[in-house]
């Protein structure tokens, strides 16, 4: 009888002991994605360069969830946590973004059973930081119908001045302030030198070959400067 006793307690520990552990797994959803019960909903949008899609780009959203890009520039990432979430994507090279307002992630509202829309506009270009007393890079080549952002990142007031009057083209920029930016779309194939006003006898030049060049431009000649 004692032995019996004892046999039905430790079955009934073993039961107890299996019934929380289940309990316990199921709590983080597998591991897989948001817990049992949570509710979710998609996030879905487009990667565009004018009317032609931006196919291989990286999209992610914090806290879980990314896809790639089709061949249309299409994503779509379902089993979103709902609620406010950030959903970025990550710049492929020789693309900035096509309002320089915008950046490389965008805010969203997710409900449940519903899709958000993230779109992100680009087109073809790069970006060149003014600081100090330097470009970065100094020298870029970009095809014909780029655009080059120039950005002051800091050292006072910047300029973006053709080496040559005939070269100006009206993409001459105005005294830049901290943090302010100027762009221009070469389409016209060539070597375009360029300078700062402000920082110029410290060596602040920088060049643009445009229509594939992949040989870097000559320093320009300050002295033949036209002032």
């Amino acid at each position: 009888m004692t032995r019996n006793i004892r046999t039905i307690g430790s079955l009934a520990l073993v039961l107890a002991l299996g019934a929380a552990s289940a309990c316990g797994g199921g709590s983080g959803g597998g591991g897989g994605g948001p817990p049992t019960g949570t509710q979710t909903g998609t996030v879905a949008g487009r990667v565009s360069n004018g009317a032609a899609g931006v196919a291989g780009v990286s999209v992610s959203i914090a806290g879980g969830g990314s896809a790639t890009t089709d061949a249309g520039g299409n994503f779509s990432i379902g089993n979103v946590t709902t609620g406010a979430r950030t959903v970025a994507i990550t710049m492929p090279a020789g693309f900035i973004t096509a309002n320089p307002a915008d950046g490389t992630s965008k805010e969203v509202t997710v409900s449940a059973g519903q899709s958000a829309t993230a779109n992100f506009g680009l087109k073809r270009g790069v970006v060149v930081t003014a600081s100090g007393t330097s470009f970065s890079p100094k020298s870029v080549s970009v095809p014909t119908g780029a655009t080059v952002r120039w950005v002051n990142a800091g050292g006072g007031a910047h300029t973006v001045t053709p080496a040559t009057a005939g070269q100006a083209g009206g993409w001459a920029s105005a005294n830049l302030p901290e943090g302010a930016l100027f762009e221009h779309t070469f389409g016209t194939a060539g070597n375009f030198n360029y300078r700062c006003l402000p920082h110029e006898a410290m060596g602040m030049t920088g060049s643009v070959g445009v229509g594939g060049s992949t040989t870097t431009p000559p320093e320009p000649d300050v002295p033949s400067y036209d002032r």
